[in-house]
């Protein structure tokens, strides 16, 4: 009866969310984890909801139970390495970025986080070193090679930043024209874009956000693992 009772849940929830009751969803997923705390998968659609709905908290809780359950879950660690960049706990991010990294080093949105949040810390440096390895696991997604010239633009290094531009205009045309007027008009050195250390670009470079799937490896982001 309980088995039948769980699959019921969460057919309810999947439902829910098909008809986009977000909130409907979130309800039967708490029910899911209250009774079934174990329910890795109710988890993590619990704490991807919650991250949607701004409830950081919450969000953290539940993938902090995921990985307390399953310990070398890559994609939950690196969720809390997003929740803590939301929070500007950059520190704290890094921390569960690298943690993701060690278990997969192929986690192209760790590194990307990892970079960014080494740019919000104002770390340049080894933000270059975590967004060239992104941008070896992504060589086509735009998002990586735009954070990475920018870098090496405030860092002074505008060889490297052009040639970076050389490379986007073969795949990119649209970001590599962004890029080459974000490059003429910010001053090398300067504090940040943004305010905040991340470089932002006017065709939505992808920051740290929500995903939709553990098995897709393949966004241009970094993103929630759901």
């Amino acid at each position: 009866m309980r088995s039948l009772n769980k699959l019921w849940l969460h057919y309810q929830a999947k439902t829910a969310l098909f008809f986009g009751r977000q909130a409907r969803a979130r309800e039967l997923y708490q029910a899911l984890v209250q009774q079934f705390p174990a329910d890795i998968h109710a988890r993590i659609c619990l704490g991807n909801l919650a991250a949607k709905a701004g409830d950081m908290s919450h969000a953290m809780a539940q993938f902090e139970a995921v990985v307390a359950i399953r310990p070398q879950d890559a994609d939950a660690l690196f969720n809390l390495g997003y929740l803590h960049e939301q929070l500007q706990q950059y520190e704290m991010a890094q921390g569960y970025f690298e943690q993701a990294i060690a278990i997969n080093p192929n986690h192209d949105r760790a590194w990307y986080g990892l970079g960014l949040a080494r740019i919000r810390a104002g770390q340049l440096q080894s933000a270059i070193e975590a967004l060239k390895e992104n941008t070896r696991i992504q060589p086509m997604s735009p998002y990586g090679w735009y954070q990475l010239a920018m870098t090496y633009h405030h860092l002074g290094e505008s060889s490297e930043a052009g040639k970076i531009l050389k490379h986007l205009k073969n795949f990119e045309p649209k970001f590599a024209a962004q890029l080459e007027r974000d490059l003429r008009e910010v001053s090398p050195q300067s504090s940040s874009v943004a305010g905040d250390g991340v470089h932002r670009t006017q065709v939505k470079a992808k920051e740290t956000q929500p995903c939709n799937s553990q098995k897709d490896t393949t966004s241009t982001g970094a993103r929630i693992c759901a």
